[in-house]
């Protein structure tokens, strides 16, 4: 079990700019070693209703599109070892209290 955040977001931090192919490069180069990689996506929606993989050069694989699903992009990419499971998150304002 391995994990990390959104590939370049650190870098970047709120901006709408889309991750360029080198930084998610440098995140893949850094996972563990596996014959399979399984990947738990919890990329989801914004509270305005956009795709967290806007900033990405893949896509969900429950949205349409033209860009490459995100298991698409990586096994394309890196050859045929990645599996991806999506677990779409939402967010949502909350109370501080319910922390």
């Amino acid at each position: 079990m391995f994990s990390c955040g959104c590939p370049g977001r650190a870098t970047y931090g709120r901006g709408k700019v889309e991750v360029p192919a080198d930084i998610i490069d440098l995140w893949a180069s850094r996972l563990p070693d596996a014959e399979v990689r399984h990947i738990v996506s919890l990329l989801g929606r914004k509270t305005t209703g956009s795709s967290e993989f806007g900033y990405y050069p893949f896509r969900s694989s429950r949205e349409p599109g033209t860009k490459p699903t995100f298991e698409e992009w990586l096994n394309k990419r890196y050859g045929q070892r990645f599996v991806v499971h999506e677990f779409p998150t939402v967010d949502e304002p909350f109370d501080p209290k319910d922390l």
